[in-house]
Parts: structure tokens; C-alpha cells; sequence
């Protein structure tokens, strides 16, 4: 689902539609041409590399940002070294 949120991007703070999936997350703002060379980008206090960006049809009016979203949900050993009591 797309929702409406503000974004930093090389310093610059714009308004930009977000789409999240588990592995992805999909960005589409307004064309700026230092916007379209930049590597990374921060969304709510987190940084992201990004993956790819594309000009939308050539025509120099929004761009569609990918970026990966590391899943580091740390070590899970379950119930590994509990012992039940007899």
C-alpha cells in the first residue's frame, strides 16, 4: 500500500509516495536532478542504500526510487541452554 510521507535525500527533505514490502521498499517523488544521482536516503531517522533510481518515462517529471531493506533480525536460538524444571 502507498502512503504519503516526508523523506531526506541528500540533504533535502521531500514529500514522497512509499510502497513496503518484506525485502523492498518502492519510492516516487518529484524529478530534481540532484535527486536522481544520489546513494542513499533516510526514512523516519534510518538510513538506506539505494538500488536504482529511474526518470518515469524519460521525461524529467518523478522519480521511482528502490532500495533494499536489510532484515537483521539478530540471533534466534529459541529456547536453546532452558532447562525445565522436574
Amino acid at each position: 500500500m502507498w502512503i504519503e510521507k516526508e523523506i531526506t535525500i541528500e540533504g533535502k527533505k521531500v514529500n514522497a509516495q512509499i510502497n513496503r514490502s518484506d525485502d523492498s521498499i518502492e519510492i516516487e517523488t518529484q524529478f530534481d536532478p540532484k535527486l536522481a544521482k544520489a546513494t542513499s536516503i533516510t526514512i523516519d531517522s534510518k538510513n538506506y542504500k539505494i538500488k536504482s533510481i529511474t526518470d518515469i518515462g524519460d521525461r524529467q517529471e518523478n522519480l521511482h526510487i528502490t532500495i533494499e531493506v536489510n532484515n537483521e533480525s539478530g540471533s534466534n536460538k529459541g529456547r536453546e541452554g532452558t532447562k525445565l524444571s522436574k
